[in-house]
């Protein structure tokens, strides 16, 4: 979906400079003998172009990837994601709630002045997030009995946060 935004507006700027250059032929070849267009001719101006266009592609195929391919991310309410992952053969499904919106890390470097944002950052974000206990009220229940392997049997109310707690030997 971005990517097809990103089309659209690029289709857009493009005929929207080109109808203006047919329009206005005499006043941008004006411009360009008085110098106002050779800063656009100059190699470093492409090449800074061509770098943000690749960083755009980048930023879209990120963001495809993160929405296609990795379906065990979702999306609860606008800062409440649910993880769903498998460790020890085991299904674990996890809520994160999002504390800050924004980004806080501006750059990390170390002695040398090296940018290391983008090995450390990751890290970093996930101090952000807040683990959310269910309750019986988040699966539309009044009351859920939960029963251990150990023979005991836990109780939980409508508000209660499920924890399975060890048992005190």
């Amino acid at each position: 979906m971005f990517f097809t935004i990103l089309f659209y507006i690029s289709i857009f700027f493009i005929g929207f400079i080109t109808s203006i250059g047919f329009k206005h032929k005499t006043t941008l070849y004006n411009l360009h003998r008085l110098g106002v267009t050779k800063q656009i001719c100059r190699l470093e101006t492409w090449k800074k172009l061509l770098y943000l266009f690749i960083m755009m592609c980048k930023t879209t195929l990120y963001y495809l990837i993160q929405t296609y391919m990795f379906q065990h991310v979702t999306q609860i309410s606008p800062d409440v994601y649910e993880v769903k992952c498998v460790l020890n053969n085991k299904l674990h499904v996890l809520r994160y709630k999002i504390k800050h919106k924004y980004n806080r890390v501006l750059q990390i470097t170390d002695i040398n002045m090296n940018d290391l944002t983008t090995i450390i950052e990751p890290y970093v974000n996930g101090y952000d997030l807040e683990l959310l206990y269910l309750t019986p009220n988040d699966f539309h229940k009044d009351k859920i009995f939960l029963e251990r392997f150990d023979g005991e049997c836990d109780t939980f109310q409508q508000s209660d946060k499920i924890i399975i707690k060890n048992k005190l030997k």
